[in-house]
């Protein structure tokens, strides 16, 4: 609805679409509160001219009544007329007192909205003053209501006009260093810049620093609290050393404020502090880092590097083989000790006594020193091999005992192996029996080293004897243990007819010599340790090992 007195002053025009009806819901013209006043005033307009026009006496025909020619002037006279017609239809006398009931002063029955309680009758005459009162009653509202909205209609125009000249906003700029290239930039395209910026915005931060519950979460797990020892007052002598809260007081964020506040200024405060207190620890004081070798490790620090190699001492001669001269000289057997474990290499030769029970030895320069020499009996005597009553032998002899035959470069005097540890061998001893014609004796043995580190062969006689029963000597290494008496032919047990593998023909058969015409030159058992000696066997394969906590130190250069 347009307004038509725009030209309103002082008021400013407003459209009614823009007014609200606050008041309450009237059903029988279907108005809500909520509606625009357009609304309002349409409703009530077709309400109007709507009774208007029931009103109106030229909408009715009354020719069947027979006053075509001079109809009612007003819808009171029509009503008295229609009633009195009633009256007449029914025949109802009329007076002029209504006491009589005659109409117009008659009973009728009124419209619903005009029921009082249970008394749906009245006076015409009181219906139609009623009517006539209701009538004017909504005429007087409608008028109201006019003037309402026009006050109302004012008010849109003015709200419109307002609205009309309301100006258009434009978002403010700022300045941007960061983030963006430097510039000035609306304030949304700064604000989703600094939110969404895939390189430096806040999303992009958060997901490299985390929530500020994760920040908290890693600022409260601080290993170092207030009562932490501070390495700097170590350094001082201070007696007794101070805390971090208390050498550092002022400055440290105790551990309970840490905690209420964890922020990551005070949890980077306090680490600077820790990390400035080992600098001090470290380079004030002058301190010096030292290595310390283990019997596994070897550290070496040159030049601030710190470099680690494994404990190696590389080989080293056993102890007690100085009867080992000219080209044997090189030939001793040896130790390797890498970490705790001990490697073992080379040939034994046992020493050679010159003579039976002789007491000095026959130096080997080369194996074939023992080949040529008739002598069976182990040196025994120092630096030779010492035999002990249930028949042991044990190199690196005082006279008297065994030694240890690792040296103190390879494993201190003091430290011991943690077990006893065995190889079981065949020791051999090469003879010659004539010209450049030899043979070979063999022994089965066992040989060991021992938790004192001592190297020592057990004979196979030792073996069957050991634990002071009675033995039958009928152990099968019996079969390959040489036993030889001075004199008697050498077997040869290749050829066709002596061959122990092979024989010619079935039934009982003999073992020949026809072939060979050489015999032993010397009497030999050597199962018994005290005829074996010049017999060599080979320490490869032996090894040894020093309980891991062992201290140890030995120092290695290295290149």
């Amino acid at each position: 609805m347009k307004p038509l007195n725009l030209d309103n002053r002082p008021c400013s025009p407003i459209s009614s679409n823009c007014v609200i009806w606050q008041g309450p819901d009237i059903p029988c013209i279907k108005l809500c509160a909520g509606d625009t006043v357009s609304d309002v005033i349409a409703s009530l307009g077709q309400e109007l001219c709507t009774i208007m026009d029931q009103l109106n006496i030229s909408n009715y025909d009354l020719e069947c009544i027979g006053i075509a020619g001079c109809p009612p002037s007003d819808i009171k006279t029509l009503i008295e007329l229609l009633i009195s017609k009633v009256c007449e239809l029914n025949n109802i006398p009329q007076t002029d007192t209504r006491t009589t009931s005659t109409c117009p002063d008659c009973v009728v029955s009124v419209a619903s909205c005009f029921v009082q309680g249970t008394q749906s009758t009245m006076q015409l005459v009181d219906y139609v003053q009623m009517i006539a009162n209701r009538v004017c009653t909504i005429v007087t509202e409608i008028s109201v209501i006019n003037n309402q909205l026009q006050e109302i209609n004012n008010t849109l125009i003015d709200l419109q006009i307002q609205i009309d000249n309301i100006p258009t906003y434009t978002l403010p700029s700022i300045s941007v260093s960061c983030i963006l290239t430097p510039g000035s930039y609306p304030l949304d395209q700064a604000l989703d810049a600094l939110l969404n910026n895939s390189a430096t915005g806040y999303c992009s931060l958060l997901s490299r620093t985390g929530t500020p519950a994760q920040i908290t979460s890693s600022v409260l797990s601080q290993c170092i609290l207030d009562a932490s020892q501070s390495l700097a007052s170590l350094a001082a002598g201070d007696s007794p050393v101070q805390s971090f809260s208390s050498y550092y007081s002022g400055t440290w964020v105790n551990n309970a404020n840490l905690t209420s506040s964890p922020t990551l200024a005070n949890a980077i405060n306090n680490i600077w502090i820790s990390i400035c207190d080992i600098y001090t620890y470290i380079t004030d004081l002058n301190l010096s880092i030292s290595t310390q070798n283990t019997s596994s490790v070897n550290l070496e620090l040159n030049s601030g590097v710190l470099t680690a190699h494994v404990q190696d001492t590389g080989w080293v001669n056993l102890l007690g083989f100085d009867y080992y001269t000219g080209g044997m000289s090189s030939q001793k057997p040896q130790c390797r000790r890498i970490g705790n474990v001990l490697h073992f290499r080379g040939v034994v030769y046992v020493p050679l006594a010159t003579s039976t029970g002789g007491t000095t030895v026959i130096p080997i320069t080369t194996p074939t020193t023992y080949f040529t020499s008739t002598q069976i009996t182990p040196f025994q005597a120092s630096g030779g091999v010492f035999i002990d009553p249930l028949g042991f032998m044990y190199f690196n002899s005082n006279g008297i005992s065994g030694q240890s035959v690792i040296p103190t470069t390879i494993v201190d005097a003091g430290t011991t192996l943690d077990n006893t540890y065995r190889l079981y061998q065949t020791a051999f001893r090469k003879i010659t029996v004539s010209g450049t014609n030899t043979v070979t004796l063999i022994a089965n043995i066992g040989i060991s080293i021992n938790t004192s580190k001592q190297l020592v062969l057990t004979s196979l006689e030792v073996f069957e004897e050991e634990g002071g029963l009675t033995t039958l000597y009928g152990c099968p290494y019996r079969i390959t243990t040489s036993n030889v008496r001075s004199g008697e032919n050498i077997p040869n047990y290749i050829d066709s007819n002596s061959d122990i593998h092979n024989f010619p023909s079935s039934g009982t058969l003999d073992l020949v010599t026809e072939t060979y015409a050489e015999t032993w030159p010397f009497s030999c058992d050597a199962s018994q340790p005290a005829q074996i000696g010049g017999f060599g066997f080979v320490l490869d394969g032996l090894i040894a090992y020093l309980d891991p906590c062992t201290e140890d130190i030995k120092n290695r250069n290295c290149p």
